[in-house]
């Protein structure tokens, strides 16, 4: 027990490692599980040790059953976390953790968001339970009553340290102190603080620096004045800086001198500091803050009145000025006047020659690792080629029953129905073929823009130092207008469906990447937390936790890229990339608007029926009614008769 911020669930999450204790050892039958590997610390989390959590911490995407089997919840096995009431939640926790039968149990404040009447049946049952198996329960509690009620001991916690174990007869009659007793009392909370509890500054005092003056010695007049804190001056009144009986030993410990005791915080500030900055130091600083003075530290720049000094009244230097006399300046040639920068024009001429830099660079990567990119052209252009064959291949009014059922099988027979309608139109208007190469190029550009960016974004969403390398790449690639990328990449691939993949794929590449990080960072810490603490690994709590329930986030990234994709059609059209954008691009030079419309209707179709579906995709199978997706569709027709 203890008051907020005392250290308690800090405490408990030290003994299960979910946060790292910096030093000390964590016992269990005898071994520091503060030193063991992390494969060894998770088969602990899985046998030896279980954790019930305040906010219940249960994996929304799974059922009851899936979250640990169930207590007296049979009817609900197959139902989920949001569809129960607090207690039944707090039930599943409880049978969740106790599920491995563990030899301790951690429960942090389980039971204080029920109502009294549902938490004392919780703690009947917990009695129960203990009475039975024997565990050694650590069950942090606000609760007085409940402590009383419950616990065996009872540990007081204050400012992060235990100041009294006992039983609650022993802590009830002799208090270790103040503290205790006011909370034990059950008063209002500001009794129980005291004034040095909030208070920020330590009394600091002046330490002269001498010669022989060490850490050892500064150590002393600190603690024999009973301060924290020093000022560190030496002759004249010139402040070196703050040390503190701490740093002190530290540096003692480690055999290094007084200067090696100074603290990086607080700073001295000027005694020109404004009263509206001082107060922000002040109030963050933990002693007082050093005000100092400026003398001393203004400098000049000698170099500029010699400079002056050598030059005559017109500005030329003196040795030019003594030697200009000689010179047969009417019969010389004339010279070109030297360019001056002018402050009122800075920018009259290029500074930096950017558009050169990047031709000379393009040529060079042309010249050096065409046969590179040439390689890459491969794989796209198998990939596109197989797309092609399959949706070109195949008669159209098949295909169309093809789409049609599919769309049926992955949303709805409405959505089945839509998409035959579809379809129909685009073929009624003459766009068929020119449909099926657009969806092979899109279905193309998609494929490889989830290969690349699910692998990128899961990569950056567990590492923030790439994070902040790749994301102004990422920036770079969304906002770069998509016609600057034609250029570079008909040097590098050439011209016709291949090189509009690939520029497609760098323009719709960043929205699944940027998703798919928000998506997993996303995820509450307390069902992460919740995982780590009953052993899962990184993969299980990547594929078991982070992924399911970031899936909506990722699924709106890859419609997202699906739409991005579809909008290049028409630019990459522009390098002879055939489809709809071809009909676009041709109706626009000819201008053609029956054509250009042609083409544009029909994107516009494709792009509603594959944003349906995709959106269709990243529902979950609560919303399908919690059936499996071979039950439902077409294949439910066919399958269901023979599943009992």
């Amino acid at each position: 027990m203890g008051l907020s911020g005392s250290g308690k669930s800090t405490m408990v999450r030290l003994l299960n490692r979910l946060i790292e204790p910096t030093r000390g050892q964590v016992l269990i039958d005898g071994i520091d599980i503060a030193k063991i590997s992390e494969s060894e610390l998770r088969e602990v989390r899985k046998k030896k040790i279980a954790m019930v959590f305040q906010s219940f911490a249960l994996m929304p995407h799974m059922t009851v059953l899936n979250n640990a089997a169930f207590v007296g919840l049979e009817n609900y096995a197959h139902a989920y976390p949001d569809e129960l009431s607090g207690g039944m939640r707090q039930r599943v926790g409880l049978a969740r953790a106790l599920a491995i039968n563990p030899d301790i149990l951690l429960m942090d404040e389980a039971f204080s968001a029920l109502d009294p009447l549902i938490r004392t049946e919780m703690q009947d049952e917990l009695i129960k339970l203990q009475a039975k198996h024997q565990r050694t329960i650590v069950f942090i509690s606000h609760d007085l009553d409940e402590a009383m009620r419950i616990g065996d001991r009872i540990a007081i916690m204050q400012g992060g340290e235990v100041v009294q174990v006992g039983t609650p007869d022993e802590i009830l009659n002799n208090p270790a102190n103040d503290y205790v007793r006011t909370f034990f009392r059950g008063v209002d909370i500001s009794q129980v603080f005291s004034a040095k509890d909030i208070a920020r500054r330590s009394p600091a005092g002046l330490l002269r620096k001498t010669t022989g003056f060490g850490p050892r010695s500064a150590l002393k007049l600190l603690q024999d004045d009973d301060r924290e804190y020093g000022y560190v001056i030496e002759r004249g009144q010139k402040f070196l800086g703050i040390v503190s009986t701490d740093s002190l030993k530290a540096s003692l410990a480690a055999g290094e001198g007084l200067d090696h005791a100074f603290l990086a915080s607080p700073e001295a500030v000027s005694a020109e500091t404004s009263l509206s900055d001082l107060l922000s130091h002040v109030g963050q600083a933990p002693c007082a803050v050093p005000v100092v003075s400026e003398e001393g530290h203004a400098a000049t720049d000698a170099a500029t009145s010699q400079a002056a000094g050598s030059a005559d009244a017109w500005g030329a230097p003196a040795s030019d000025a003594a030697t200009s006399g000689g010179a047969d300046w009417l019969n010389s040639a004339p010279t070109t006047a030297p360019e001056h920068f002018n402050i009122l024009d800075p920018f009259h001429k290029t500074l930096i020659p950017l558009d050169s830099w990047v031709t000379e660079g393009i040529d060079w990567v042309v010249t050096h690792f065409r046969p590179v990119f040439q390689g890459i052209r491969v794989p796209v252009d198998y990939i596109l080629s197989g797309f092609q064959q399959l949706l070109l291949g195949m008669p159209a009014p098949v295909a169309i029953i093809v789409f049609a059922l599919i769309a049926w099988q992955m949303s709805s027979l409405g959505m089945g129905v839509a998409t035959l309608i579809s379809l129909v139109a685009i073929g009624a208007i003459g766009a068929w073929s020119q449909a099926m190469v657009t969806l092979a190029l899109v279905l193309t550009a998609l494929l490889f823009c989830m290969v690349l960016g699910l692998p990128l974004g899961i990569w950056l969403a567990r590492s923030e130092r790439a994070a902040k390398i790749v994301r102004p790449l990422l920036d770079a690639m969304q906002t770069t207008p998509a016609f600057v990328y034609l250029v570079p990449i008909v040097m590098l691939f050439g011209i016709g469906n291949v090189p509009g993949v690939v520029v497609t794929i760098i323009f719709a590449l960043p929205p699944i990447v940027r998703l798919t990080i928000l998506g997993i960072k996303q995820v509450p810490e307390d069902l992460v937390e919740a995982a780590r603490s009953f052993g899962a690994s990184p993969r299980q709590m990547l594929f078991k936790v982070q992924l399911p329930l970031a899936m909506p986030t990722i699924m709106a990234g890859v419609n997202q890229t699906l739409m991005l994709a579809l909008s290049m059609v028409v630019i990459a059209s522009m390098i002879a990339v055939g489809g709809l954008g071809q009909m676009v691009l041709r109706g626009i030079g000819r201008l053609d608007m029956g054509l250009a419309t042609v083409g544009g209707v029909g994107i516009v179709i494709l792009a509603i029926i594959l944003d349906r579906l995709t959106q269709s995709i990243g529902r979950d199978s609560r919303s399908r009614g919690n059936r499996r997706w071979y039950t439902t569709g077409p294949l439910g027709l066919v399958t269901r008769p023979f599943i009992k």
